[in-house]
């Protein structure tokens, strides 16, 4: 973080003072420049030719640009350069940022692997043995121990379920069309009334680490919000290969939503899938409309 600060606060030519005028200051500064400029035009022309008012105009307006641009671009540069470096730096965090999360979703999906999974299953063969044991003595023990080793077969499969979502450890053994398919099978209980599809095109290369997951990210992110939002009926994913890109498109029949009135805060999901892309040097396009659906692409080059 450090770096980012030290970055945007020196200016490579000593100009970071400027940055620190106040607008009334500025205001002050420009009028004194143009009130100048103007006063040396006048003094220039009475000591020159008399010349028709249409060519003593075009003269004044040169005069005055050949002036004026000069002493905008020395007081606007700063402010140009530094608004480069902060956009600059903030692609470079939201990039740290990406990264990080995805670090931590992996060393939680290990420990949940490590330490959950195995109580879990430790426990469901404790309660597979007390069930044997208990059989005999009555039918409401035995129903009881029953219904409790149903919930730790489902807890087990929900533990199970999150540490794939968080990450997948498929990535690195399969391609990323079966492991987007597996998250839409794991999709099904929720996606009640819901038919998602995938397609995929084209001839598939192995992908970097960091684009596979970034990509089904992208797929994860979409697919979830189509489920809680769209109210669709059908949701399309198709991955498409070519020689130079790779690319993943959801598109829905859901009930859309209008993108004017999409801010950070209710449409944090979306945001967050377009600096995902931008952070790989990708291209997105979402489009959307009321009632006709949501569609997004989003473009990789190999």
């Amino acid at each position: 973080m450090k770096n980012f600060s030290d970055r945007t606060s020196i200016n490579a030519d000593g100009q970071s003072w400027l940055l620190n005028l106040s607008p009334a200051v500025m205001a002050i500064v420009m009028s004194i420049a143009i009130f100048a400029a103007e006063l040396f035009v006048m003094i220039l022309i009475d000591h020159m030719p008399t010349f028709s008012r249409y060519v003593e105009a075009v003269v004044d307006a040169s005069i005055l640009i050949a002036l004026l641009v000069p002493i905008y671009i020395f007081f606007y540069r700063p402010f140009w350069r530094a608004r480069l470096q902060a956009q600059e730096d903030i692609e470079q965090l939201n990039k740290r940022l990406t990264e990080a999360a995805e670090d931590e979703r992996r060393r939680i999906a290990l420990d949940l692997h490590e330490h959950c999974d195995q109580t879990l299953v430790a426990l469901q063969r404790t309660i597979e043995l007390v069930q044997s044991k208990v059989i005999d003595s009555g039918e409401e023990a035995a129903a009881l121990c029953q219904e409790v080793d149903e919930l730790l077969g489902r807890l087990n499969k929900d533990v199970r379920s999150v540490s794939a979502a968080l990450h997948p450890p498929q990535l690195e053994g399969q391609g990323l069309a079966q492991v987007i398919q597996q998250y839409i099978n794991q999709q099904a209980d929720q996606a009640v009334g819901m038919s998602i599809e995938l397609v995929e095109k084209g001839h598939p290369v192995n992908l970097s680490q960091k684009l596979g997951i970034a990509i089904y990210r992208i797929a994860q992110e979409v697919i979830r919000n189509a489920i809680k939002h769209s109210d669709a009926q059908l949701v399309r994913v198709h991955l498409d290969y070519t020689d130079r890109n790779v690319a993943i498109s959801i598109v829905d029949n859901g009930k859309g939503f209008d993108p004017k009135k999409c801010t950070t805060s209710t449409c944090l999901g979306l945001v967050g899938v377009r600096e995902r892309v931008k952070s790989l040097g990708g291209s997105s396009l979402i489009h959307s409309e009321p009632g006709k659906g949501t569609s997004l692409r989003a473009s990789f080059k190999l």
